[in-house]
């Protein structure tokens, strides 16, 4: 079975000339989190910088998998992590969120005709406002579209598309011109993860 999951953030030192960078170090979770969330979550940060963005991911030490899994899959609705916004970023589908602070969950993309052809992978990461999201535990679909609403301003969970991760060296890439992803290993309890998702860039239909 494949292992799922790759995502990608960031914070790095800004170069000379301000090409996109990332790098994996030492950082306390922000304390505008709840409590029990940040005890679930590792001593290092991933940070990347995309411009003027600077995105710090903070990932969970365990891997919540779904009962009985065989395989990599997440428990859906499952807290996966906190992400730091510097500036106010873009998701995949065009929506605008503030700067900030959120929680991410994992959710798989329903198999629906409103949803053929709406990204390169039905497994997401769904952004929801740290000050709303105070309890770990599991989240039905229902009530975390709701809270991601309160992210995305609209109807529509705020998302980060995960990718199959390749058998690529850690580091940014682009899976299409206008897509910037970043591939890297989530430390974990039962050992290192190896992780994939797009940071920057927007669907097209294409």
């Amino acid at each position: 079975m494949r292992s799922l999951l790759a995502v990608v953030f960031l914070v790095v030192p800004l170069q000379a000339d301000d090409k996109p960078a990332h790098e994996q170090s030492k950082i306390k979770p922000p304390e505008s989190a709840s409590q029990p969330i940040r005890d679930l979550l590792g001593e290092k940060a991933l940070r990347v910088s995309v411009g003027k963005q600077r995105l710090t991911v903070w990932l969970r030490t365990d891997w919540p998998l779904k009962p009985k899994a065989t395989d990599a899959s997440l428990r859906p609705g499952a807290l996966a992590g906190l992400i730091s916004c510097a500036e106010p970023w873009t998701d995949f589908r065009g929506q605008e969120l503030s700067a900030g602070i959120y929680t991410l969950r994992y959710a798989r993309q329903p198999a629906s005709t409103d949803h053929e052809d709406t990204s390169p992978s039905p497994d997401f990461l769904i952004l929801c406002p740290v000050a709303d999201d105070r309890d770990p535990a599991d989240l039905a679909f229902p009530a975390l579209k709701k809270l991601s609403g309160k992210a995305s301003g609209g109807t529509h969970p705020a998302v980060l598309v995960l990718l199959p991760p390749g058998k690529r060296e850690p580091g940014l890439f682009h899976p299409k011109e206008s897509w910037l992803a970043i591939q890297w290993n989530w430390t974990t309890a039962k050992g290192d993860r190896p992780m994939a998702a797009i940071i920057s860039g927007v669907w097209n239909g294409k």
